[in-house]
C-alpha cells in the first residue's frame, strides 16, 4: 500500500522477474486490489494508490478524483475565479 504513482506495481514486476502487472506513468493504472504470485511461496497484493485525508478535505478528494492533469488545471482555474 502506498501513495499513487510511486512504483508499487513496478516493484512487484521486479520481484517476479517478469511483467505480472500493468505499469504506466499515468496515475490510476491499477484498478482494484489483485493477488500476484511472484514465487511458489510468495504472494503480494497490488493495489491502487492511497492518500490519507481527513473527512473535511473535500477539495483534495475532488482533485484526486480528477486523474487527468488537464481536469485538475481546469478545476483549479474555476476555484480561483470564485
Amino acid at each position: 500500500m502506498g501513495y499513487p504513482n510511486v512504483g508499487k506495481s513496478s516493484i512487484i514486476n521486479g520481484l517476479a522477474h517478469k511483467k505480472k502487472v500493468k505499469v504506466s506513468k499515468k496515475a490510476g493504472t491499477t484498478h482494484g486490489s489483485h493477488w500476484i504470485r511472484i514465487s511458489d511461496d510468495i504472494k503480494l497484493i497490488d493495489s491502487p494508490g492511497v492518500i490519507p485525508l481527513a473527512k473535511d478535505e473535500d477539495l483534495k478528494y475532488g482533485l484526486i478524483g480528477a486523474r487527468d492533469i488537464q481536469k485538475i488545471e481546469t478545476l483549479m482555474q474555476l476555484l480561483m475565479e470564485l
